[in-house]
């Protein structure tokens, strides 16, 4: 396992070049969430804390980022957190590094397409070493950095020095005395990146030959002949992984690893290079070459080889149109290729045929290719097949056919973000790999899916151990997890609308060790929906940036939270993230220092108890207040109606005698300049009627005044829009004037349609309204508006003769 150093430098190696150079192809691999209109949340950055998704090197395999505590959470008024965070690097083992993100965007580019900002912050244990101005030390882990033309030599390393890293220094020319302050050193890898490299002479490892790992990255200035030179003497090393990124070459000789012929070079990984075509003798002169990327090299066609060898094959992030063709008439050109990735291509035909001769394959990539379909029984000829990437496929017309993932080894499956229509998608998909362990469907917009679809797309899946349906737009945790799936050891359903979860749900699912349910709605967490019972079997648990209502309900949750903190820190990103939403005094307070403390909650209940004990009278007062209190919006609801009621057959009685307005207008604060200046001036002007309207007439209480005043009119107008259903006040007027026209049964209602209503605003009562009555519908054109007012005045007129 590498050191923390070791990813930190490989960042500092491309903060320089990658980001700046390649702007284009970042934006990309940064894979963006789509937000699919379900939940409330900017996700510029694709997280996934159990997958690392985000390539900030291009090192698919090997070097790859978590970028999820980057990214993590906004904040409830569209703002973003921007403190230091430590976040997760894989590198061969998983490494802490920081990263300081100072753009509210969170892009890892900035909006300006300038450069990443940020901050490296190496280990407090690093210390000045060697050169003391250049040069730090930690370990075995020596590198020295930025020294431009003031450093132009390999200095003396400290004894027992494994690994070098010599960046942004000035190293024109390399010969055979170069590496000679290493010949003491049994140096397994080297790192050269970013010193003006122009020149390279033969057997320039002939001092430090135990290296194993060499790696050139962001040399510019140097030819294609003096490139090759560089490599002539590797023979005689250790040398067993190569990586070159961003060397620029003019041209890109098939001879250009002739120094590799009778080398151990197995691994060879280019990024960034200006490869575009190559002569497959380039690496057939590589005689025990098992692992091969070419990524991020603009290349529009593959030449093949066979080899008997090759494990591991990429060539993500290029510009291939077509499937390379590695299986010729039925023969495999890499019979016992293991991996396969060619993600982020343009690849647009996948079929059987295209991989079936591979039969050793165990992980297959396609993502983020503009392919036509996934055909029936694409995989089922691939005996090993284990882990399949098929995410993010760009082409809106994308078809998933039935037995699409018919293989019965299939473990590992990535169907992250597709632009499918699910209503058009059998939903029996996942029925044919029973054996599925792992399952990513994160950014599938899965909002409109019932519990009986969910049944059916993951109740087959009797063996999944790890379901990851973040940010797919659902409000409630299926059925199906807690019946079906009881195998789960991780599910994560984070960036979804979820509230609240049935009691007991989680009983059945004993081996969930990780369970994340961050951005949601949960604004309360009980005792009775997250037992305890489920806190000490999980390992993880992660509730966080979800909207809490600091009150005595929370009360336990932070207790229980405060204690497993001290003990075993189970909860995620607690208590930094574990914020108040209301009561709205303490709205961004961390839940941890808010006033719902035991002390708090017990003294209040010390009292009540205190009170009830003094006297009976008194606690009879308590509770019916506390009833009255609770429940006062529904008591003068109940009292306002009976006063409607009877108003109501008073009205009757009077033969409808009693009326002091001919309209009662309800509409929003945001429509009422616009009614007032449009439709107000004619109805009172040149019709002569009498109208009330709350906003400009109502005075003392409101909610009493809406009802004595619509009782006391002959009609009422409702103006719908989307600020007129938002409104909470709207809402009760337009309640009432549906119960009055139910219980007359007469047109008492004219409804007036401003602005189309968005459907995810529109109430049951809203919808009845507009269901019951014909509405009148406003428009800006002249045309329009003289229909309008010529229905409206139809409407008005015909409608029990308002002035009779």
């Amino acid at each position: 396992m590498k050191s923390s150093s070791h990813s930190a430098i490989y960042m500092l190696i491309f903060l320089g070049s990658v980001y700046r150079n390649q702007t284009q192809e970042v934006r990309e691999s940064r894979n963006v969430i789509p937000n699919n209109g379900h939940i409330g949340h900017e996700n510029e950055i694709k997280s996934s804390r159990y997958r690392n998704e985000i390539n900030l090197l291009g090192m698919k395999a090997e070097t790859k980022w978590n970028m999820d505590k980057l990214e993590r959470h906004q904040d409830y008024n569209g703002g973003y957190y921007s403190d230091l965070r430590e976040v997760t690097a894989n590198d061969i083992g998983n490494i802490p590094y920081k990263v300081f993100n100072t753009g509210r965007s969170r892009n890892l580019v900035n909006q300006n397409g300038g450069d990443l900002k940020v901050d490296i912050r190496i280990g407090d244990d690093w210390g000045p070493c060697v050169i003391r101005k250049f040069c730090l030390c930690k370990g075995t882990y020596v590198y020295c950095l930025d020294g431009g033309r003031q450093l132009s030599y390999i200095p003396e390393l400290p004894p027992g020095t494994t690994a070098f890293f010599f960046l942004n220094n000035y190293l024109p020319l390399i010969d055979e005395f170069t590496f000679s302050n290493l010949t003491s050193l049994i140096l397994k890898e080297l790192v050269i990146s970013n010193n003006s490299l122009q020149r390279c002479q033969p057997y320039m490892f002939r001092h430090s030959n135990s290296i194993q790992i060499f790696y050139i990255a962001n040399e510019r200035n140097i030819s294609s002949e003096e490139f090759r030179k560089c490599f002539l003497g590797v023979a005689d090393t250790s040398i067993k992984e190569i990586k070159i990124t961003m060397v620029s070459l003019s041209i890109f000789p098939s001879n250009i690893f002739s120094g590799l012929i009778n080398s151990s070079v197995e691994t060879l990984k280019l990024y960034g290079t200006t490869l575009r075509t190559y002569d497959p003798k380039t690496f057939q002169l590589i005689p025990k070459l098992r692992y091969l990327e070419l990524e991020l090299s603009s290349l529009t066609d593959v030449h093949v080889w066979y080899s008997n060898i090759l494990n591991r094959l990429s060539f993500s992030k290029n510009k291939l149109m077509s499937f390379p063709n590695l299986c010729v008439n039925g023969r495999a050109m890499y019979p016992n290729l293991l991996v396969l990735d060619l993600s982020s291509n343009l690849v647009e035909i996948l079929k059987s045929s295209m991989i079936s001769c591979m039969k050793q394959l165990k992980q297959f990539s396609i993502d983020s290719n503009p392919i036509d379909r996934v055909r029936t029984n694409t995989f089922s000829d691939l005996p090993f097949l284990q882990e399949l990437h098929i995410s993010h496929i760009k082409n809106e017309l994308f078809v998933i056919e039935p037995m699409a993932f018919n293989s019965s080894s299939l473990s590992v499956l990535y169907f992250e973000s597709q632009a499918l229509d699910w209503v058009a998608v059998d939903l029996k998909l996942f029925s044919f790999c029973p054996n599925l362990k792992t399952l990513f469907v994160q950014g599938n917009s899965f909002a409109f899916f019932t519990e009986d679809d969910f049944d059916t797309l993951l109740g087959p899946l009797k063996n999944l151990r790890m379901l990851i349906l973040e940010n797919t737009g659902i409000a409630f945790l299926p059925r199906v997890i807690s019946s079906q799936l009881t195998k789960l050891e991780l599910l994560n359903v984070a960036k979804n609308r979820i509230i609240s979860w049935p009691e007991n749900y989680f009983k059945s699912l004993t081996s969930l060790k990780t369970l994340t349910l961050a951005i949601n709605r949960i604004s309360v967490v009980t005792q009775a929906s997250f037992p305890e019972t489920l806190i000490e079997r999980l390992n993880s648990i992660d509730l966080s940036a979800n909207p809490f209502v600091c009150s005595c309900d929370l009360q336990w949750f932070i207790s229980m939270v405060e204690f497993y903190d001290k003990t075993i820190h189970k909860f995620e990103y607690y208590p930094v993230d574990y914020l108040c939403k209301w009561p709205s005094r303490w709205q961004g307070k961390q839940i941890a220092i808010s006033y719902v403390t035991g002390k708090y909650c017990f003294l209040t209940s010390q009292v009540g108890f205190g009170l009830i004990a003094a006297t009976s009278s008194l606690v009879l007062f308590v509770m019916f207040g506390a009833v009255v209190y609770r429940y006062r919006w529904n008591i003068r609801y109940v009292g306002y109606m009976l006063q409607f009621q009877r108003r109501r057959f008073q009205r009757i009685n009077d033969k409808g005698d009693n009326y002091h307005f001919d309209l009662f207008l309800s509409c929003s604060e945001d429509d009422l300049d616009f009614i007032l200046a449009e439709i107000i001036p004619k109805l009172e002007n040149e019709m002569g009627l009498n109208l009330f309207i709350p906003q400009r007439d109502g005075i003392g209480n409101k909610m009493d005044g809406i009802v004595n005043n619509m009782d006391a009119s002959k009609k009422a107008i409702l103006f719908i829009s989307n600020s007129y259903v938002q409104d909470h006040f709207c809402e009760f007027e337009a309640s009432l004037a549906y119960e009055r026209y139910l219980y007359e049964k007469t047109n008492f209602m004219i409804v007036i349609l401003l602005q189309e209503p968005d459907a995810i605003n529109v109430t049951k009562t809203i919808y009845r309204i507009i269901k019951a009555d014909e509405y009148i519908l406003w428009c800006e054109e002249e045309e329009h508006k003289r229909l309008f007012w010529l229905k409206l005045t139809e409407t008005v007129v015909n409608r029990d003769d308002l002035r009779a």
